[in-house]
């Protein structure tokens, strides 16, 4: 029973760490067009060869830069998550040995 218990909790941990994984890779990617949104506002607001401008473009090639590395956040977690799910699985279908017969006593 006790070995049935920790399987169920080995797979709601990894539910909640595909979720975590999923949390954090949509932080990156909306801070990355939340920053490009802001950069293409001062890039648009203000005249082309002001310092806010320049800022603009700063900004909008930082967001691009988080967008990028929440993409490979993504990727690279999912690579982890699923790497761990298939020792579970293989774990899961591992054939329990069965005791062996003791004859002759």
């Amino acid at each position: 029973m006790e070995e049935s218990e920790l399987i169920l909790r080995d797979h709601l941990a990894i539910e909640r760490t595909k979720l975590a994984k999923e949390r954090t890779s949509l932080a990156y990617i909306r801070t990355g067009i939340s920053l490009a949104l802001g950069g293409v506002f001062f890039i648009g607001y203000f005249p082309a060869d002001t310092a806010f401008a320049y800022a603009g473009y700063a900004t909008v090639f930082i967001a691009v830069l988080f967008t990028a590395y929440g993409f490979h956040h993504n990727s690279k977690s999912r690579e982890v998550v699923y790497s761990i799910m298939s020792e579970v699985n293989k774990k899961d279908e591992e054939p329990e040995e069965e005791p062996e017969d003791e004859e002759g006593l």
